[in-house]
């Protein structure tokens, strides 16, 4: 009876001094009555208030709980001992909202209805006045049994949309973010990326890997890029296309550990990358429908496959992955026209051969060449074969640069033009 009579004091004390609904007075002693709403908390003690004051005939407390406490019971009460009784104020902290929250749910329902989602997490925006009046009722109770307005919105709006989308809570991994304010109305609806894993495979040489967005037309695509969205045809545009096709998303971002350059082929297993999709409104594309699409489109340019969604921690483990790469490099002598019997001996030192370089993004590593072959073609090119034991920056190796230590021009005492370059990713034979 000592802690319910403290209650009672605390909320008569309120009462007497602001205007609150049941919410904001149940919110108060949050922390008691497990499994009841502050709105029952707060109703419950505007009745057991009322039955005191009716109990002991304290007229001025069923007027302040009529017009204060907004409680219909104590407007009853009054009328029926032939009182008028005073007109409900409107709450102090919240003025009223806090009884609108199923109007606010079914405007956020209405504000996500084009995006496809599986979960969400839920953000609050409460105006800086709201708080102030938080803190001022505070000031009088000295609970230590209140939560914040902020913290009530956002459970009770959180599971009004669970139940109303059928979807789950999820703070950690949620597919949409989703942070309104209960007072202006504003909702801000932004769907969290998805992340698409997989291998390809740069069929022709000539072909980037990124290509810039067209200026003229900022990616919308028009007459000065030929509807591209871009300068020219990449992997990248090819990616984007089809990822903003499918997943109707706002933008992509292509991440890869290495840029290869234009004029290389990369066959293999092919080179790992992962689209970054922002704010899709599609997300369960079946990843073999994006295949064939890709497919249906590319030309020949690309072939893509291992497709699987990822968390966004990949990209980062993508990065430190560093395979083996198998290459066939075509080089021209730029001193003689003819490559000597002698000169192509040089080339069998290549075989065990340990290599210094900094990789374009990476730190000097030391590199191990192995499964070295040559051949002289009838064009007087020199076909060059080998493994490195991790990506290798081809035309610094044969042409020098990068602190590339030492080149094939220090083994075979020749300088060499790299013509051609083809790129087998990971530890595979020759095609």
């Amino acid at each position: 009876m000592e802690i319910d009579s403290s209650i009672l004091a605390i909320a008569s004390r309120l009462l007497h001094r602001y205007a609150l609904c049941d919410s904001c007075l149940g919110r108060q002693f949050a922390t008691l009555g497990y499994r009841l709403t502050n709105r029952e908390r707060g109703r419950s003690i505007k009745i057991v208030l009322l039955m005191d004051a009716e109990a002991s005939e304290d007229i001025e407390t069923i007027r302040v709980l009529s017009s204060m406490g907004m409680l219909p019971e104590a407007s009853a009460s009054l009328q029926r001992r032939k009182i008028a009784p005073p007109e409900p104020q409107v709450c102090f902290i919240c003025g009223g909202v806090s009884d609108k929250l199923k109007d606010i749910a079914s405007r956020i329902v209405d504000a996500v209805s084009s995006y496809e989602f599986y979960s969400f997490v839920l953000g609050i925006n409460i105006p800086g006045w709201i708080s102030e009046r938080e803190d001022m009722v505070r000031s009088i109770s000295n609970s230590m049994y209140c939560e914040s307005l902020k913290s009530e919105f956002s459970r009770e709006l959180g599971k009004l949309l669970s139940s109303i989308l059928g979807v789950r809570f999820d703070p950690v991994r949620p597919d949409i973010n989703i942070v309104v304010d209960p007072f202006s109305l504003s909702i801000d609806a932004s769907p969290t990326p998805l992340y698409l894993a997989g291998r390809f495979r740069k069929l022709k040489s000539e072909l980037p890997i990124r290509s810039r967005m067209c200026r003229a037309c900022m990616g919308r695509g028009c007459d000065l890029c030929r509807s591209l969205g871009a300068e020219e045809v990449s992997v990248e545009h090819i990616l984007r296309r089809i990822s903003i096709e499918l997943y109707e998303c706002e933008s992509v971002k292509l991440h890869i550990p290495l840029n290869d350059g234009r004029d290389r082929v990369v066959l293999g297993s092919g080179r790992i990358f992962v689209l970054e999709i922002r704010k899709p409104r599609r997300r369960s594309i079946n990843l073999d429908i994006f295949k064939e699409r890709l497919d249906s489109i590319s030309e020949g340019l690309i072939d893509v496959d291992n497709l699987s969604y990822v968390d966004r921690g990949f990209i980062r483990r993508m990065k430190t992955i560093l395979e083996p790469e198998s290459y066939i490099l075509l080089l021209k002598p730029l001193e003689s026209t003819s490559v000597s019997p002698k000169v192509v001996e040089y080339f069998r030192n290549l075989e065990g051969l340990k290599i210094k370089q900094k990789y374009p993004g990476f730190k000097v590593r030391v590199k191990s060449i192995s499964k070295v072959s040559v051949e002289v073609r009838q064009d007087g090119l020199v076909e060059l074969k080998f493994t490195s034991s991790e990506p290798l920056h081809t035309k610094s190796f044969i042409e020098g640069g990068r602190d590339t230590k030492p080149t094939v021009t220090d083994i075979t005492g020749v300088s060499w033009m790299l013509v051609e370059t083809i790129v087998y990713v990971g530890d595979v034979s020759y095609a």
